[in-house]
């Protein structure tokens, strides 16, 4: 998201259709938010789109998961390849499963955000980031973790390891052999206790509900590590702006910020900033090698931005980040942790 001067608020309506079948749109200038309010509703954006980057995190896991659940009911007993077909499916599922957590510990070890902290300092920033990757590893730690959690890590770790998912079929469910995944490699001594537990055929399927239902759970405690007033008063600021459009009777979800971007070097012929250059091109300089003077090809000046507001996706965090806020579990993390 670019940093910009806010100027203006501004929304789109539909007037109606063009010939081609798209929608026609109208562009309306926001004359009842001040310069400053649009500041904070800026702000406010910068702050939960952090979040939503981890919000939307489990995205992947759950389309593998529904797309598993919807080939093992195409089982049938008179195409072999469907067996095939649903043992990729879990494949996919249970690898995406792991990657969510890969990624998760990658997202704290890469600073988790706090580089776009304003008013931290780096040893606040470092606690913050200590704090968060001890709770991290605790959550994900296979000896105090469940057995649904252990079922799925030792599976996953099975089938990473390029053995099928699928070992037997009755054309209605799928099975993996319990004792070939006990003789595997690095099976730990949690993952061992929890696979005793199971009959000698495992269902897939209740392996998939259990993990979904883990990994929901892992996600919902990760982002309580993330709670904090400034997310709170983010969601607060684009509410109230959320009622403020209502109450004037405006019909649109097409909103944007409107305004100027820093004062920087601007080819005059594409339009192009030298930000947006120098990212297609990194070895490019407008400045001539010899005389050390600018191109004239380049102006200095600024160029017209805009930030588009999703207010269906900020209302939905704020309704989320108020049930987890009432639950207080964010209070307990936090008091334990940092």
């Amino acid at each position: 998201m670019q940093d910009i001067s806010p100027q203006s608020m501004a929304y789109l309506t539909v007037t109606g259709t063009t010939s081609d079948g798209h929608n026609q749109l109208a562009f309306h200038s926001c004359q009842f938010f001040s310069e400053h309010e649009t500041t904070e509703i800026r702000d406010a954006v910068f702050v939960l789109n952090r979040y939503f980057t981890n919000l939307d995190r489990l995205d992947g896991v759950r389309d593998a998961y529904h797309e598993f659940k919807s080939e093992l009911k195409n089982l049938d007993k008179s195409n072999p390849r469907s067996k095939v077909t649903v043992d990729r499916r879990f494949r996919a599922f249970i690898l995406e499963w792991k990657m969510f957590l890969d990624h998760f510990g990658r997202f704290i070890e890469t600073g988790a955000h706090t580089a776009e902290w304003k008013e931290a300092s780096k040893q606040q920033k470092d606690q913050y980031l200590s704090a968060f990757m001890r709770y991290y590893k605790d959550i994900i730690n296979p000896a105090t973790q469940t057995d649904a959690f252990n079922l799925a890590a030792v599976i996953r770790n099975h089938i990473q390891h390029a053995f099928d998912a699928v070992d037997y079929t009755n054309w209605e469910k799928v099975f993996i052999n319990r004792n070939k995944i006990l003789n595997g490699p690095r099976v730990s001594a949690s993952q061992r206790k929890a696979l005793n537990k199971q009959p000698e055929l495992i269902d897939l399927d209740v392996i998939a509900d259990i993990g979904m239902q883990v990994i929901d759970e892992i996600h919902e405690k990760l982002l309580c590590f993330m709670v904090d007033e400034e997310t709170a008063s983010a969601s607060l600021t684009l509410l109230k702006a959320q009622n403020r459009i209502l109450e004037k009777g405006i019909q649109s979800d097409r909103w944007m910020i409107c305004g100027m971007s820093e004062f920087q070097l601007i080819d005059r012929k594409t339009g192009k900033t030298m930000t947006e250059i120098q990212e297609e091109n990194g070895d490019f300089s407008p400045f001539d090698l010899l005389t050390g003077k600018l191109n004239p090809g380049f102006s200095i000046g600024t160029k017209m931005v805009y930030i588009p507001l999703n207010w269906p996706a900020y209302i939905a965090f704020a309704g989320f980040l108020g049930k987890m806020w009432q639950k207080g579990t964010w209070k307990e993390i936090q008091s334990k942790y940092l």
